[in-house]
């Protein structure tokens, strides 16, 4: 639904066309990159062999998560406008 008075257009959800998805799968891997960084800090300096083995099969996997966002979306940022 589509609400616009006074030049403001407000759009209600939630959406499942390609450009929402985009925007959703483009937030999420961003945060779990930023997770994955935090993580990798922490387990720097109090983890063990096991936990370490573990974020490294955890980062394989946004690797190939990525991949995938890349062949469905692309690599451009869709929140940039002048795309």
């Amino acid at each position: 639904m589509r609400v616009e008075q006074d030049g403001v257009s407000l759009v209600f959800g939630p959406h499942t066309d390609e450009r929402a998805l985009g925007h959703a799968w483009f937030s999420l891997e961003h945060a779990g990159r930023l997770t994955e960084f935090v993580m990798a800090l922490v387990i720097d300096e109090f983890g063990t062999d096991e936990t370490r083995a573990k974020l490294r099969v955890l980062a394989g996997e946004n690797a190939r998560l990525r991949g995938i966002a890349i062949e469905r979306f692309g690599r451009d940022n869709p929140f940039n406008e002048s795309a």
